[in-house]
This record gives structure tokens, sequence and C-alpha cells, in this order.
């Protein structure tokens, strides 16, 4: 009877699951025409809008476009995969997001478009996109999507804000499929902070980012990203990695400003490749604080190997700046740092050596509160310098 009963479930559920995926993709029947697996359905938008509005060149446009509302599974594939059955699903599960269809711009991706699409592995946006908003829980419950490349901005759109322009936004908190991670995050507008959760599928390590700034709080928590690009980005919001665990290593060869504890808490991050920017001109309070393992190489503890190599265009590098990085050993600062600000590598507990070339240097006091000062050395323009005892005093953020 049990087993009855068992299957009985498992042919209600498949059944459910295979309408749902059918039914809510038929949003533009003419298109979809006879559906397969991972045909994406289209809607096609078109109205009128002001164009140089307030100028006396003001006037009015027509548009057309096309907007992505879903993506299709057929009822056998989506009985299949109910049972947890793979191998023999002929969709597609890694798919591109088109720059055109039908000769007309594709600049949408609607809310839920891709909601609870288990067999997606990887989305990537051609090159030449037209995307321009991504509707709220767009990829919610894409539970083995496994990456995301060319991404052409973060969350809903280049302008959002609050809690639109984080990537969560983009994959909500209503799934109730299993293998995701809960992301308790914040966001912050003005003067407000509002928590958040977010569901992220546990599978996503990967993501290339297109756009030219990385928003606040983009991927606040995400504590299952292993990889993150972003090669054109000029700015790093505020909090923009906060609290991702995981990652190892940053690259930003063209950023200029770095806010504040925009990697706080990135506790595996080890490098961070600063030496091919010459752009980057500020890095904000608290912006690594908490990067225990920055500076570890598991082969070898060489300084030209592990040393953290600040350029000589960075201007301000801020308090609290590289506070509680415990293995952190050598360190090098560029002719534009200076001066040391209270608490920047305070609890860095196995810091050895710090060498600036700017001959003016000061060092404020905490600077280097929670350091061994016996082991410490600290070298201005080449030159041994003591360093006052005032540097190691006590600090409290």
């Amino acid at each position: 009877m049990s087993k009855l009963l068992k299957t009985l479930t498992t042919l209600i559920l498949a059944l459910c699951v295979s309408v749902f995926f059918v039914a809510c993709n038929d949003d533009d029947a003419s298109d979809a025409g006879d559906a397969t697996t991972g045909d994406l359905v289209y809607e096609l938008v078109t109205g009128e809008r002001t164009v140089n509005e307030g100028t006396e060149n003001e006037s009015t446009e027509e548009y057309e476009y096309y907007k992505i509302t879903g993506y299709t599974v057929t009822s056998a594939d989506a009985i299949k995969m109910a049972n947890g059955d793979f191998s023999t699903v002929k969709g597609k599960r890694e798919i591109t997001i088109p720059a055109t269809y039908k000769d007309k711009p594709v600049e949408e991706i609607g809310a839920s478009a891709f909601a609870d699409r288990i067999i997606l592995t990887k989305v990537t946006f051609d090159a030449g996109n037209n995307i321009k908003t991504i509707g709220a829980d767009a990829f919610s419950g894409c539970t083995n999507l496994e990456s995301i490349e060319n991404l052409p901005f973060v969350g809903k759109s280049a302008d959002a804000v609050g809690e639109e322009r984080m990537l969560g936004y983009v994959f909500g908190s209503s799934t109730t499929l299993t293998a995701v991670t809960e992301v308790s995050a914040k966001a912050y507008d003005e003067l407000t902070t509002t928590d958040l959760k977010f569901k992220f599928p546990t599978s996503l390590k990967k993501i290339t980012v297109s756009a030219d700034k990385i928003p606040e709080c983009a991927f606040y928590g995400m504590t299952m990203l292993e990889d993150v690009q972003f090669a054109n980005a000029v700015t790093v919001g505020a909090s923009a990695f906060y609290g991702c665990s995981k990652l190892v290593e940053v690259k930003m060869p063209s950023v200029e400003i770095v806010y504040d504890n925009a990697f706080a808490g990135c506790t595996a991050l080890q490098r961070i490749n600063f030496t091919d920017n010459t752009v980057l001109k500020f890095i904000g309070d608290g912006a690594f604080n908490g990067c225990t393992y920055l500076g570890y190489n598991y082969v070898t503890d060489a300084e030209a190997t592990v040393k953290v190599v600040i350029p000589d265009t960075v201007t301000y590098l801020g308090s609290n700046a590289f506070k509680g990085c415990s293995l952190l050993k050598y360190v090098e600062l560029g002719t534009g740092v200076a001066d040391i600000k209270t608490g920047a590598f305070a609890d860095c507990t196995e810091l050895l050596k710090v060498s600036a070339s700017n001959s003016e240097l000061k060092v404020k006091v905490s600077a280097f509160a929670g350091c061994k000062k016996d082991n410490l050395k600290l070298y201005v323009a080449g030159v041994e310098t003591s360093v006052s005892d005032l540097a190691f005093g006590e600090y409290v953020a």
C-alpha cells in the first residue's frame, strides 16, 4: 500500500510540475508553437516614449522590443526531472540570452521568467546584448545553475537603487525547492537599512559582470560564490562582497574606487591583484576588514609571493582597511599613501614588515593595534623607522 501511495504521489507531483512548466510559458503561443524543452518564450512590447524630455527638442517616439517571459519544458521532460532523471532530457542546459529576436532588440527578462527551471546550468548574456531590465525572481529556483556569464548589470537594471541593485533581487526568496542557500542580507538606502533574505542556488559558483560598476551590497552574504570577475568595473560599492566567504582571489584592473567594507568578511580571500591596476585611487574604511587569509600561500610564504602591494596611484587608505587580516605578513605602500590611519592594520597579528615609499609618511594612533610590536618592522623610503607605542595602542572600532 505504501509503495502504491509513493507511486501516486510521484505521478501527481510530476503532473503538477509539468502543468506549471508548460502553462506559465504560454505567454505567446504564436512564438512558442510546438514548444520543445529549451525554447525561450518571447512577448513583443510596443508603445511610445518621450525623448529629450524638458528640452526644446522634446518629442515622442515609438518603440518595439522583445521581452523574454519564459523557458519551456515539455510535460514528458517535466515528469523525468520530477523523478530526478536528467539523462534523457534533450533540452539545453546552457543558454544564451540573445541580443535580438526577429530583427528586434531583446531588452527585458520578465519577472519569474526562468523560475524553477532546474534544467539550467549556465546562463550567458550575448556580448552585444540589449537587456535593460531583469524582473523580480527571474531566476528563482534555478537550483542547478552553476554560472552566469557577461551579466550586463547586477540586479534589476543599471540604475536600480536599494534592494533592486542586489543580485538577490533576480533570485528572490519565494522558491520552495531545495538545494538553495538562504542568505541574510542588508540593503542600504540613504539612512535606511533593510534586512532581507534571498534564496540562491547552492550550485552557483561563478559570475562575470560586464558592467562599469559593482553596486552597493551587490553580492552581500553570498557564501557559495567562488569566482566573481568584473574586468570593466570602475567602482566597487560599499559592502558589495560583504561575507562572500569562499572568494579566494580578486582582480580589479579597471577599478578606481573600492568603497567601505566592500570585501569585509571575505575570510577565504588570499590574493588581491592590485599590481595590474594603474587607476586605483581610493580604498575605503574597512574595505578588507576580516579577510583572515589575505596573504596566505600554502606553498610558500616568501615575501615576494604573499605581500600585498598598494599601487602609487592610491591616495586614500581607510581606517580599518586591513583590520583583522591575521595571516598578512608583508605590505608595500605606494607613494600616494601619506598616512596609515587608525586601525588600518589592527589585529594583523602576523604582520612582519610594512614598506612605505612616501618619505613623509605619518602613522596614526592605533594604526597597528593588536600587532606584535617586537616583530614588526617599518621601512619608510627604504630606511627602517621606529614606530611609536601609540601606534600599537588599544583600538576600539
